[in-house]
C-alpha cells in the first residue's frame, strides 16, 4: 500500500480514501529528512561515547546501556523512516524515543544542559550563558537548549508522519480484518 496515497477499507468517519496534496507530500519529505538528519547526527555522540552524551545518560542513571540502546533504536527508526512501507514503524520508534528525551529534559536534565569538559564533568550550571567558550555545542532559543529543541522538532515531525499515514495505523490495528461494505 502506498503510504502517501493510501486507500483503506475504512468508510465513514475516516478520511483515508483521499489523495494527499502536493504540499502534504512535500511536507512528508521535509519531515522525513529532518527526523533522519537529527537522529543520525546524534549517533556520533552516542556511539562515540562523547562526554556530553555520557553526562546525559549518567544523570539518567542509564550509562552506558541507555546511551547505546537509544542509539540503536534511533538508527533503526531512521532506516525504517526511509522505506515508505515502514515509515509508520520508524515514526513510532522515533516518537517513543523522543518522548523519553523530552520527559528527561523536562523532569531530570533541564531544557538547557551545562557545558561539559572532556572528562564528562559539568563546567557550568544548567542555563548559564557560555560567553567563555565559543566552541560550545549548545545553542539557546530563550530558555530552551539545542538538544531539547531538536527532540521537540523530531517529535512534531514524527506526529505528522503518523497522522499522514494514519490509514496504515488503522490497518495495523485491524489485524487484516476488513469492514463489510
Amino acid at each position: 500500500m502506498n503510504n502517501l496515497n493510501a486507500q483503506s477499507s475504512y468508510g465513514v468517519g475516516h478520511s483515508c480514501n483521499r489523495k494527499h496534496t502536493k504540499a502534504q507530500k512535500i511536507l512528508v519529505v521535509i519531515c522525513k529528512a529532518l527526523v533522519i538528519i537529527i537522529l543520525i547526527q546524534t549517533l556520533w555522540f552516542k556511539f562515540g561515547g562523547m562526554p556530553e552524551s555520557k553526562y546525559i545518560f549518567t544523570q539518567l542513571h542509564a550509562e552506558p546501556f541507555g546511551r547505546i540502546s537509544s542509539g540503536l533504536v534511533e538508527l533503526i527508526a531512521s532506516i525504517l523512516i526511509l522505506i515508505p512501507a515502514y515509515t509508520v514503524y520508524g515514526a513510532i520508534l522515533a516518537l517513543g524515543t523522543m518522548s523519553g528525551a523530552i520527559l528527561s529534559h523536562l523532569f531530570v536534565l533541564g531544557t538547557v544542559l551545562p557545558q561539559i569538559n572532556s572528562s564528562g564533568m559539568a563546567l557550568t550550571l544548567p542555563g548559564q550563558t557560555y560567553l567563555t567558550n565559543p566552541e560550545n555545542f549548545e545553542f539557546h532559543i530563550g530558555p530552551f537548549g539545542s538538544l531539547f529543541i531538536l527532540a521537540c522538532i523530531t517529535f512534531v515531525c514524527c506526529l505528522y508522519l503518523l497522522w499522514i499515514n494514519r490509514c496504515q495505523i488503522f490497518d495495523l490495528f485491524s489485524l487484516g480484518k476488513k469492514q463489510k461494505p
